[in-house]
């Protein structure tokens, strides 16, 4: 249980389309014999930090989601909804879903390998900021390429940013900003886009390399490699 003034709600999207997974839901895709999605649940189950959890799933996967956590049997309560269309409509579920959180982490389910000290400078940034979010500096060149496959512009790397989840928000502000583009046309990647689009800042955080995201086969056996090397400290 967290044990500050704030209540803290984690949404975690767990029913995003896999369609580079060859017919696999990356949600359920085993990594060393257990579902993905086991591994950042469990971490933010064992966190002191979190207090409440809600599974947004897809409705090809939600019973077999359930299925899991009841022969997990977990110590916490965790609720699970069906989504939305596009990502923003599932935050939305899982917003109402937490209404009574001060604060709204999200977290994509595809990434396995969150760790608590993600979940501990993440709350600590929010609380300063009202909207923060891990990420990772770029290593490679970027550039701006036309509809022709033309290089047209390169861009500085040292100021670009490969934005990750966890995403930590205050709650009002993140529910006013979904709230406010309900109505809106635009599609939003993530979150820290949608409450940019109102206004507000986002502060960065260094993460790590290994936070993946499980988006293709490739993926799993890169999964399975970091998993089977030691190197996740969920300390």
């Amino acid at each position: 249980m967290n044990s500050s003034i704030d209540k803290v709600g984690v949404i975690l999207l767990a029913a995003g389309i896999s369609t580079r997974m060859s017919g696999t839901d990356k949600i359920i895709a085993p990594i060393n014999g257990l579902p993905a999605f086991w591994y950042p649940l469990k971490t933010l189950i064992d966190s002191h930090v979190i207090d409440q959890i809600s599974i947004i799933a897809s409705e090809t996967n939600i019973s077999k989601i359930k299925q899991y956590l009841e022969n997990w049997n977990f110590p916490k309560t965790i609720h699970v909804f069906v989504g939305g269309k596009f990502r923003q409509d599932s935050v939305r579920i899982g917003i109402e879903s937490l209404s009574d959180s001060d604060i709204i982490v999200i977290h994509d389910a595809a990434r396995p390998f969150i760790t608590n000290k993600m979940l501990i400078q993440g709350l600590n940034e929010v609380k300063k900021t009202g909207c923060s979010t891990v990420a990772i500096k770029t290593t490679d060149s970027m550039k701006i390429v036309s509809s022709e496959n033309f290089s047209i512009k390169s861009l500085d790397r040292t100021k670009i940013w490969n934005i990750q989840t966890p995403q930590f928000f205050i709650q009002k502000i993140l529910q006013e900003s979904h709230q406010k583009t309900l109505n809106t046309k635009e599609i939003f990647t993530d979150d820290t886009s949608l409450v940019e689009s109102q206004g507000y800042q986002t502060k960065i955080f260094e993460g790590s390399n290994t936070n993946i995201k499980i988006t293709t086969q490739d993926d799993l056996i890169l999964a399975e490699t970091i998993l089977k090397s030691g190197i996740i400290n969920n300390g």
